[in-house]
């Protein structure tokens, strides 16, 4: 603990050694401090930190170093910039401001006079609304430069008068008047409505420099004279991103150039900006860039119709500007309104393209940025698409029912399907198919909003219902539905596919099987299996079993199609045949496994000291692989797996130490399509450390 105190002591000595104000007048204060800015009293060797707020009094010093900057805001209003690499000394004589610049540059603003004191040499600044750089140089020379404004410099040689982007070299010599030719312009649009969703969120700056600029210097502050700047940045770019932290209000900013001597030699007007916490509104309707379709009747003015915007806000907003235009740019405003809700009815609008945002203005009355801009198309017809219907039931299980010998199925023993009204609907169409894709699917139109299907018959199906206009218009689909039909036929299920792997490049695929199950039938006695590689089952392969499972026989790879119906005893056809099920046969050849070349196996292997060992494992390369795995393990099942690698090569060299005793590797080669990937190859070899000094 003793030694963090001694150290942040020894950090910051303004606790050791508090200021001396040596019974001088306070002159002003300093308003910003950036990296190491110190300061001393008249009667004090002792350097202090420079902090922010810190009083500056009469016969100061002042000193930057690298990279570092100073701002003395004085009691008459005036403000003194101190750049890096300077000392200053700050005088009040006569009620006059006398700086003695030791080395280095400085920034002075306002109205008041300042005198300037280099060496044996004393300078007198008058400004006329005058912002001004001071430079000394290693030799002695002074440079001014008048940033802004109109200033008077008078010494032992005589008066200049500088307007503004002009400066003055004097040296002894004499002076030397010159017009520097730098120019900034700033681009961010002046007035411009910024806004933070948190604090030190990046603020966009952009700015055009032309000349010898090297760097920039964006200001940010409170009023228009920058008499207390409260954010200060440099850059290489003509651009910046402020993240100051700073309260929400107007601000002004501006930026200056600076040349390979890190001199001001250009200055920007200055600009205003209006930063705001307050989020904008998003609009949730229409979406961005969507097009809306409407339905109107042609009353001889042609088609309009109008349509709904609605956005969310957070609870800050009292009420809403809303605006609706023909342009981007919003410089032809069709609808504009304020209003507390957060929907509005446009009003009735042709066919066309409109943009359209919002932004919200608090207790204050005080906006907060516009919402992204909405643009959507807004076409007007006399019709548009009647929506789909919606089934009331999306699946359907229907068991067929016992019917008198010779009675065709009536609408009161037939499945039902039913759907929705829609307005705007005329007639319904409905379809089904025995494929979700409805290829080949039966269709009829009726007025109602159901139907009974009389034609049915075992099996699953798909139907869908369309809306049809007066028009002949269609609707969209309705979401599919399905019937599953039971009764007068098994229902085939799914059948397992066969996979079959060999690491034989001359091995024939084997017959293999697969097992099929269906529903049962009442009163089937055997059931008859179809198993053919054509869909129109041209030449099937059947067997008859009593079961309500067989074994689907497949000779060679391929797909096979199924289909089963009931048999009474008799063998004669109880039922129709089911649905059509599908069985894939797979055979592929997988790699073959590496053959593992050293060490040999049950090998054993001395060592002569206890060190790490250094064994090359090999083994055969194979064909088509990409990798290889190899793992070494103390356990014949793998299950303590000691080194574990992915190479491309087929040897390895064991560095690392590995138990004594029994070790096992294994090796297998790996295959683009990992299904493909060969088995593993295993061995094992003892490794036993024996200390034998006498070799």
């Amino acid at each position: 603990m003793i030694l963090l105190l001694l150290s942040y002591l020894l950090y910051d000595d303004s606790l050791l050694f508090p200021p001396d104000t040596n019974n001088e007048p306070a002159i002003g204060v300093i308003s910003t401090s950036a990296n190491d800015v110190r300061r001393k009293n008249s009667g004090n060797f002792i350097w202090l930190p420079g902090n922010k707020k810190d009083q500056i009094y009469n016969r100061d010093s002042i000193f930057t170093g690298d990279g570092s900057q100073a701002a003395i805001q004085l009691n008459d209003g005036s403000l003194i910039q101190i750049q890096e690499n300077s000392l200053v000394n700050l005088n009040l004589k006569n009620g006059q401001m006398q700086l003695d610049l030791r080395f280095g540059q400085f920034v002075g603003n306002g109205n008041s006079t300042i005198h300037v004191k280099t060496g044996d040499d004393e300078y007198t600044i008058e400004g006329k609304d005058a912002k001004f750089e001071i430079n000394r140089s290693q030799s002695g020379n002074l440079d001014v430069k008048v940033l802004s404004g109109n200033a008077e410099i008078s010494g032992k040689a005589g008066k200049q008068n500088l307007k503004s982007n002009e400066s003055l070299q004097i040296s002894k010599k004499g002076a030397e008047k010159n017009q520097v030719d730098a120019k900034i312009t700033l681009l961010t649009k002046d007035d411009s409505l910024m806004y933070r969703a948190a604090d030190k969120q990046p603020l966009p700056f952009a700015w055009e420099g032309k000349g010898p600029l090297d760097q920039y210097q964006i200001e940010i502050a409170k009023t228009e004279d920058f008499k207390k700047v409260l954010a200060l940045r440099t850059t290489t770019e003509q651009k910046f991103a402020v993240k100051d932290s700073l309260k929400e209000g107007n601000y002004f900013w501006r930026v200056k150039g600076l040349d390979d001597r890190r001199k001001v030699i250009a200055s920007s007007a200055v600009q205003k900006f209006y930063l705001s916490y307050m989020l904008p509104p998003t609009i949730t309707s229409p979406e961005d860039k969507v097009t809306l379709k409407n339905k109107a009747l042609d009353k001889g003015e042609g088609l309009q119709a109008s349509t709904q915007v609605v956005w969310t806000a957070d609870e800050r907003p009292l009420r809403y500007q809303w605006q609706l235009s023909k342009t981007a740019e919003f410089t032809e405003n069709i609808a504009e309104k304020t209003l507390a809700e957060k929907t509005v009815e446009t009003p009735t609008l042709f066919q066309g393209t409109y943009y359209t945002r919002v932004r919200g203005i608090d207790k204050d009355n005080r906006p907060s940025p516009w919402s992204k801009t909405h643009a959507f198309n807004f076409e007007v017809a006399n019709e548009e698409k009647p929506p789909a219907p919606r089934l009331v039931e999306k699946r359907i299980r229907f068991q067929v029912p016992k019917l008198a010998e010779g009675r065709a199925p009536s609408a009161a023993t037939s499945p039902q399907v039913a759907w929705t009204s829609v307005d705007v609907a005329k007639n319904y169409r409905w379809e089904i198919a025995k494929n979700a894709k409805f290829v080949g699917a039966a269709a009829s139109e009726t007025p109602n909003t159901k139907v009974a299907w009389t034609q049915y018959k075992p099996g699953k199906y798909y139907f869908r219902v369309f809306t049809k206009t007066a028009l002949g218009q269609s609707s969209d689909a309705s979401e599919t539905g399905t019937l599953e039909v039971y009764g007068d036929a098994p229902m085939l299920n799914a059948i397992p596919s066969v996979l079959v792997k060999n690491d034989d490049v001359r091995a024939t695929a084997p017959a293999k099987e697969s097992r099929a199950t269906w529903s049962p039938i009442p009163e089937a006695k055997t059931y008859l299996v179809q198993i053919d590689k054509s869909e129109e089952f041209a030449n099937p392969t059947q067997i008859e079993v009593p079961a309500t499972e067989g074994a689907i026989s497949m000779p060679e790879p391929g797909k096979y199609f199924v289909r089963v119906k009931a048999m009474n005893e008799s063998s004669q056809d109880m039922s129709d045949f089911s649905n059509v099920q599908t069985v894939d046969y797979v055979f592929k050849h997988t790699l073959k496994g590496p053959d593992l070349i050293e060490p040999y196996d049950k090998t054993t292997i001395f060592l002569q000291k206890d060190m790490e060992p250094f064994i090359w494992l090999e083994w055969s390369s194979v064909p088509d692989a990409t990798k290889y795995i190899l793992e070494v393990s103390t356990k014949a099942d793998f299950s303590n797996v000691v080194i574990s690698k992915e190479m491309t090569s087929t040897r390895f060299l064991v560095k690392e130490k590995i138990p004594y005793g029994a070790i096992y590797w294994r090796v297998r080669a790996v295959h683009q399509d990992e299904s493909l990937n060969s088995d593993w190859s295993a061995r094992q070899f003892m490794f036993i450390h024996q200390r034998n000094d006498g070799f």
